[in-house]
């Protein structure tokens, strides 16, 4: 498990954990390998999720789903995508920007 420190306090976020946009994990929370946090969710102080485990609500609460291996196949493959397109996009050539403080015609 990959751990992040800030300032003394450990909120521990397993390899491929997704946490959701708006979801907050808090200060001495553990969320396992493959975990996910829904959107909007609030992972209170030193609470677990399990691997491959997903938590939703306010505050956090596991629910009966948990990641299968559908998934995680997929969410590989979106990262693969993601990371070819990132490849590309250094390499494509721009035109070169005009001035409005100048005339087109100079």
């Amino acid at each position: 498990m990959t751990v992040t420190s800030f300032e003394g306090k450990i909120p521990a976020i397993g390899d491929y954990a997704v946490v959701g946009m708006n979801a907050l994990v808090s200060d001495w929370a553990e969320v396992g390998e493959w975990g996910m946090i829904a959107e909007g969710a609030v992972v209170t102080q030193g609470a677990v999720v399990p691997a491959a485990r997903i938590a939703a609500g306010v505050p956090a609460r596991l629910l009966d789903r948990a990641v299968d291996d559908e998934y995680r196949a997929a969410w590989l493959g979106f990262k693969r995508t993601y990371a070819g397109l990132r490849g590309r996009s250094t390499s494509v050539s721009r035109a070169p920007a005009v001035s409005p403080h100048r005339s087109a015609r100079a």
